[in-house]
């Protein structure tokens, strides 16, 4: 996953023009399909200082979005409302509380990990459903059509994070994920592999 941080320092009295300026952005970036996140900060109240935060699955979709006409097209209209150039860095993702897309067993994924107090919520979201901890209901997201399996752990009291689901076993499965294949007792990785 690449993280693009974006710096912008408004002209005194162009902070409304500039915020409103970026969230238009917002609404083409959402489209692309490699774009994860698009969040928009302001310094501390009545700063001139913006901070842009882009998240996107690749390099690749990185520079796709980079290289688009509308953000092309846009770079001319923020240079009037700069107080100086921009300035862009460039990272890669490491960490932390916002869903991350994967690679597990070849097959694109996104993790969810949230932690709630002594626990965490964990599971993992495919382009046909979801594996999950104990506190996601498989039943309730086979109303949606959507194929769930719920794991217990097999070490430790609680699944705590990616490999603890994927070394887990399949505790329940509602009809959707049955009906790809996903049983009872497989273990977390196998049934990942079906959903």
């Amino acid at each position: 996953m690449q993280t693009l941080i974006v710096t912008f320092v408004a002209k005194p009295g162009c902070e409304q023009a500039l915020e409103t300026a970026i969230n238009e952005l917002q609404r083409a970036t959402a489209l692309e399909p490699g774009a994860i996140s698009y969040e928009l900060h302001q310094g501390a109240a009545g700063s001139r200082t913006f901070y842009l935060y882009e998240r996107y699955a690749d390099t690749a979709a990185m520079n796709t979005h980079l290289a688009s006409a509308y953000l092309q097209a846009a770079l001319p209209k923020f240079a009037q409302l700069l107080a100086q150039p921009h300035t862009m860095i460039e990272c890669d993702y490491r960490s932390g509380l916002h869903p991350r897309m994967l690679e597990i067993d070849g097959k694109r994924v996104t993790l969810h990990s949230i932690p709630l107090g002594p626990a965490n919520l964990v599971f993992v979201q495919t382009q046909r459903g979801i594996l999950a901890c104990g506190a996601i209901d498989p039943a309730a997201l086979q109303r949606f059509g959507l194929a769930a399996a719920r794991v217990k752990p097999t070490r430790g009291p609680s699944i705590a994070n990616l490999d603890d689901l994927l070394a887990g076993e399949v505790r329940e499965a509602n009809e959707a994920a049955a009906t790809l294949g996903v049983k009872v007792g497989m273990t977390g990785r196998e049934a990942l592999r079906l959903i």
